[in-house]
Formats: structure tokens, C-alpha cells, sequence
């Protein structure tokens, strides 16, 4: 089957700069990697392979939540540890739900994963930091988006993942939180210190 997904460590930006960066192909055919390898890449942008396509799918797919987390995080003034937490805990919790889904661990601990994690938390452009940050300001929703006027993905990831994990029985806690804060309207503060709260954690 020729359909593939890209995920990775890679930013308009650095694009645009000639930094360099990278992104992951994942794909089980060799068609899509050597189009992917063709149109995308250059010298400072490297193209790895992998024929992990769900793992990158979902490592893609669930940045935009990390992205929306970060902005939470900025506009509570949480610190480098803090940042730090999410992104690596994030990456645990992604990996649980992505294994469960047919990916490999590897994905999600390499470019794909923790690379794309690690640029969606830093990116404060992009739109769905930026409705975090007006979220966790006290905007609705409605509004917040109406304000950003660009396509947030990461509330629709928000429920499907929350949805899936449930339906797998995958514990995602940081997932969960931002669930019951954006979905189920528990208050920001409140699903906060649950989490934080929350007794049942192992590295």
C-alpha cells in the first residue's frame, strides 16, 4: 500500500533557515520513501525511514497535544523541569497508546517521537500552543479558537486519544487531565492537583 506519515524533529522555520532538522517516513513502501526522500529532502533535512507507519501516525498525531500542554505551562509560568516532565511523561503515554495500536516502543523514543515532541513544545507560533496559552487565560473554547483562526488539531486528538485509551484500557494521565479540563469542564487548577495527586505512577 503506498500511503506513508511523516513525523520528526522538523519546523518551518529551520526549513526556511537551512538548519539543520529532521523528519521520519513512516512507510511499508519503498515508492513512498523514495518520493518522500525526493520532494523533502536536501542537505540539512534528513529523511529516516521506518516501516513503523502506525507508531509515526500516532507519535504525529498527538504532538499537537503537547503543543496545547505547553502553552498551559507558559501561561502558569511552569519552569524547565515542568517542560521537561511533559514532554518525557508525554512520551511514555504515547508510546503505551501507540504499542497498543500495533507500533514500536523505538518510535516513539527516537525523531519520530520524542524529536517531534520535543519541537511542539518549543514552537510558541503555532497554533495549538497558542490556544493553549489562551485556554488556560480563561477563554472559551469557542473563542480561543475564533481568536487563532488557524486549524487546531489538537482538540480533536484530545478526545480521540482519550477515547481510544479508554477503549484499550491504556492509562494516560496528562491525557486525561487535559480531558476532563477542555472536554468535561472540571477547572484547569482543579485536574491539575488530581494529577499531581495521583498515587499511581511508576517510571
Amino acid at each position: 500500500t503506498r500511503i506513508g506519515a511523516r513525523s520528526g524533529p522538523a519546523s518551518a522555520d529551520d526549513l526556511e533557515e537551512f538548519c539543520p532538522a529532521a523528519l521520519v517516513c513512516g512507510t511499508q513502501s519503498e515508492t513512498v520513501l523514495s518520493a518522500a526522500r525526493q520532494v523533502l529532502g536536501c542537505q540539512t533535512l534528513r529523511i529516516y525511514a521506518s516501516s513503523d507507519l502506525s507508531g509515526v501516525e500516532v507519535a504525529r498525531a498527538m504532538s499537537g497535544v503537547i503543543a496545547l500542554a505547553s502553552g498551559v505551562c507558559e501561561v502558569l509560568q511552569y519552569g524547565i523541569a515542568s517542560r521537561a516532565v511533559l514532554v518525557s511523561r508525554s512520551a511514555a503515554e504515547i508510546s503505551r497508546l501507540g504499542m497498543a495500536l500495533g507500533g514500536k516502543e523505538r518510535t516513539f523514543l527516537g525523531l519520530a517521537g520524542v524529536g517531534g515532541l520535543m519541537v511542539a513544545s518549543q514552537r510558541t507560533d503555532s497554533p495549538d500552543y497558542q490556544l493553549g496559552r489562551l485556554l488556560a487565560a480563561g477563554l472559551p473554547l469557542a473563542e480561543a479558537e475564533k481568536q487563532i483562526a488557524r486549524v487546531c488539531d489538537s482538540i480533536h486528538m484530545v478526545r480521540d486519544g482519550h477515547r481510544l485509551a479508554a477503549a484499550l484500557g491504556v492509562r494516560m494521565p496528562i491525557l486525561s487531565m487535559l480531558h476532563r479540563w477542555i472536554v468535561e469542564g472540571v477547572e484547569l487548577k482543579k485536574a491539575l492537583r488530581d494529577l499531581l495527586e495521583d498515587a499511581n505512577y511508576v517510571e
